[in-house]
């Protein structure tokens, strides 16, 4: 006796079909795939390898969700320079980082041509990868620079990166999660659901 085969039709929506309550399943189901396999988790990560790359500092572990953060980290240079402070930290970072890291020549434009200023300097954009990250671990030593704190040394300058690039995580985390966010993220990627907001 042969198997039987059945089919089952089932009615297709898209997420603005959907009751309010058929949507809130829709993002509950959007949210758990979002904790298990998150979005730019790969792009945080080698901003923040390339920031160890150029600083003293090795990141040995970090985890982060919507809530909070942990990196644990360590010192890679010799004490003496752990506690630089002042004029003579402000002095390290300027010749260090300056026109490596922080600035580079502004460029001027003019029709297919492009000019790069020996005089001016502007900030750089995500120097390390690209992605904005690059900038939210730079932004304490900006900040510094344009505002020493005396008491500051060098290691703590360099924790204060380290908890600018994971408060970030956590706010990014934070507001994938929003309904408006969610919301796009599956109206964009055209997700379908049953009528009950079961993803299919």
């Amino acid at each position: 006796m042969g198997i039987s085969h059945r089919t089952i039709e089932t009615k297709v929506y898209h997420f603005e079909q959907l009751s309010d309550e058929a949507k809130e399943k829709a993002r509950d189901w959007w949210r758990q795939c979002e904790a298990e396999d998150p979005a730019w988790v790969a792009e945080r990560r080698q901003s923040l390898e390339a920031f160890c790359k150029e600083f003293p500092i090795e990141v040995k572990g970090w985890e982060y969700d919507a809530y909070s953060y942990r990196i644990d980290r360590v010192w890679t240079a010799g004490p003496e320079s752990q506690e630089l402070k002042g004029s003579r930290l402000v002095g390290f970072l300027l010749n260090e980082y300056g026109p490596r890291v922080l600035w580079e020549p502004k460029v001027y434009e003019k029709g297919d041509k492009k000019r790069k200023s020996k005089i001016i300097m502007v900030e750089t954009s995500c120097p390390f990868t690209g992605y904005c990250m690059d900038d939210d671990l730079l932004e304490p030593i900006r900040q510094y620079l344009k505002k020493p704190d005396l008491d500051l040394c060098y290691r703590d300058l360099m924790g204060q990166c380290l908890d600018a690039w994971g408060q970030s995580c956590v706010d990014d985390v934070a507001d994938s999660m929003k309904d408006e966010q969610v919301d796009d993220a599956i109206i964009s990627n055209e997700y379908e659901f049953d009528e009950a907001g079961g993803h299919i």
